[in-house]
């Protein structure tokens, strides 16, 4: 595990946030897809939820491997930072995530996983890992048929 909060191990995210413990128990993202669309300007966006503190803004940093994290299953790892965004939570503490960021030009990495940071510093233990799906558009010009 990248960063480990509580106890050795994977901590589970907490109905309510912040909680007691290092870096407030920051609640992961948890992803719930991934999409690459390849091309000459290849992207990947990525969607999911936060629940954490309300009314309050957060980065997600999104990270790409080769495979989950052999020692939490489940859970993703942060070999190769893809990028960041900031989302807000609502009143509830809620907030969807729909973020797309530039890819890199190889696809061999193909599972991404994030972290929230909350703006006093607290970040989250590296959240769920999912497997990037692949759209290849081969001629986006020609792709509705009209030139």
């Amino acid at each position: 595990v990248d960063i480990d909060l509580d106890s050795a191990g994977p901590s589970s995210n907490q109905s309510s946030n912040p909680g007691v413990g290092p870096n407030h128990l920051q609640n992961y993202p948890v992803l719930s897809q991934a999409t690459r669309i390849s091309g000459s300007n290849p992207t990947i966006t990525a969607s999911g939820t936060l629940h954490s503190t309300p009314n309050a803004s957060f980065r997600i940093d999104y990270y790409l491997a080769d495979a989950c994290d052999a020692t939490a299953a489940g859970r993703g790892r942060a070999d190769s930072f893809l990028g960041w965004a900031n989302v807000n939570t609502n009143g509830s503490g809620n907030a969807l995530i729909v973020t797309t960021l530039a890819a890199p030009a190889s696809a061999s990495r193909n599972r991404i996983s994030a972290t929230a940071t909350s703006v006093s510093g607290d970040t989250s233990e590296v959240g769920n890992c999912v497997t990037v799906n692949q759209t290849i558009v081969t001629n986006p010009i020609f792709s509705n048929g009209f030139e």
